[in-house]
């Protein structure tokens, strides 16, 4: 082969990782969609919390003290033992997730692989819900 042919096959291959790559990431993002899994809306984050859903906000501790949802639990995503600590948890209640984007899709699956009944990511975090009007504690 000559340079030229070379070069068109590692264009070639780097394409196709990147599609692969793109497939599963949409692949994996979709599955926290199915069934009792998702995103919702700070509204319906509210009226699951009243009746009983409890939020866990994944957001550092620093972040947490700064503003939270008022009776939530606070579970640092990014600690060392955050895969531990929700093995403490019931898996039949319904949890709302609380913290950024990634991290909140991250957990949804991550509990929903180990168990977890039913689990939902508040659209947008808390700023979704500071932004419905909704009040934060401050510690």
């Amino acid at each position: 082969m000559n340079n030229h042919t070379t070069s068109k096959l590692q264009g070639f291959a780097k394409l196709t990782f990147i599609i692969a790559t793109a497939m599963l990431l949409i692949m994996s993002f979709s599955l926290v969609g199915c069934g009792s899994f998702g995103d919702v809306s700070a509204q319906k984050a509210l009226q699951l919390k009243n009746r009983g859903a409890i939020v866990l906000d994944i957001r550092s501790s620093l972040l947490y003290d700064q503003g939270h949802i008022e009776g939530s639990k606070n579970i640092d995503y990014n600690s060392d033992d955050f895969s531990g600590q929700l093995n403490k948890l019931g898996k039949n209640i319904i949890y709302l997730i609380c913290g950024n984007n990634t991290d909140a899709a991250s957990a949804v699956l991550l509990m929903k692989e180990n168990g977890f009944q039913e689990v939902h990511a508040i659209k947008s975090g808390i700023e979704g819900w500071k932004n419905a009007g909704y009040p934060i504690t401050i510690w």
